[in-house]
């Protein structure tokens, strides 16, 4: 219960260690008290305290002999070079855009979402941050972080054999991209998104449209994909993708691929249908806090998809949290 009541503290020692880079400054040697405070640039006596709690949380030790802190493994989670880091995750989940919100959640509850609680609520998140390139960085450093430990499972969970060309639309820099066509040799692929997303990204020319899925969505594919993608915006705003997905489908001026053969895939958490316990409801209420998002159960996906042109075939389970909804043109 401890815990519960006061999580956000140590949430937030977790986001500061890893915004401030403690784990990259010990990852090379040990450090004192006064060498942390000098290297960093911090407070001493703030950060005494501090280095207590730290210690509490496991990520560092402290060597009575040489009066300096040791990273441990399980900090070293949080370091920038990790095989498997976190920094960018913490770095993310903490920032005051998406951690402030949450102290609203009394008041969400009794009056309804809007831009005085959520700051990203009428814009999104990728919108919010085009004029804050730093926050920018973290946020797609935080989703290839995350999408890389997942996009083999998604891609091996699916068969692409029978699709000629994918696009992955709002699939930023292209990673869950380049892992379908590096495991399906027929696959020809584009990435749909934003300008700015293109951004030093490692794509090719041939594989980036550049546009906005609330205005059209390209005819050039047979099968398309969302990857974490509408779980960000209203119901209003989502059928609004998915009817332009539909028409993009609908059409037959881009590739000679019959209708009744293309396939959209939505690769998303669900909600399970007995409101037992798992992740994608914590994600849920995420969402709906910082965007007015949410995820949803299979029915509501079956709703969904019938009320913007589409049928649902078929939902494929996956060795990650994610599961890919296949819809097919009504």
């Amino acid at each position: 219960m401890f815990k519960l009541i006061y999580g956000n503290w140590m949430q937030q020692c977790t986001y500061t260690f890893a915004e401030l880079a403690f784990a990259d400054v010990l990852q090379k040697a040990p450090k004192t008290h006064t060498e942390l405070t000098e290297e960093l640039n911090l407070d001493g006596i703030y950060l005494k305290q501090f280095l207590r709690c730290i210690t509490e949380l496991g990520f560092v030790n402290f060597n009575t002999s040489t009066k300096a802190y040791e990273l441990t493994e399980f900090g070293a989670l949080l370091s920038s070079n990790h095989p498997y880091s976190k920094r960018a995750e913490a770095r993310l989940n903490g920032a005051e855009y998406r951690y402030m919100p949450w102290g609203h959640l009394t008041s969400i509850l009794k009056n309804g979402n809007g831009p005085k609680y959520s700051p990203t609520i009428e814009t999104g998140t990728l919108d919010y941050l085009q004029d804050k390139p730093e926050l920018l960085e973290v946020f797609h450093e935080a989703m290839f972080k995350i999408w890389k430990t997942e996009d083999d499972k998604i891609v091996e969970a699916f068969d692409f054999s029978p699709f000629k060309k994918v696009m992955d639309i709002g699939g930023g820099k292209g990673s869950f991209l380049m892992k379908m066509l590096e495991k399906n040799n027929q696959l020809e692929g584009v990435v749909f998104d934003l300008d700015t997303t293109f951004e030093d990204t490692v794509l090719g020319k041939d594989n980036m449209i550049s546009g906005d899925f609330f205005k059209e969505v390209p005819d050039v594919a047979d099968l398309y994909t969302m990857k974490n993608v509408i779980h960000n915006w209203p119901e209003d705003r989502t059928k609004n993708i998915l009817t332009n997905v539909r028409k993009a489908m609908d059409s037959s001026d881009g590739i000679d691929t019959p209708k009744d053969q293309k396939r959209l895939l939505i690769i998303e958490n669900i909600l399970p249908d007995d409101g037992s316990g798992d992740i994608s409801n914590w994600m849920s209420l995420n969402f709906m806090i910082l965007v007015n998002g949410q995820e949803r159960n299979k029915e509501e996906y079956r709703i969904l998809g019938k009320e913007c042109g589409f049928h649902l075939e078929k939902i494929y389970s996956t060795e990650t949290n994610r599961e890919i909804i296949e819809y097919s043109l009504l």
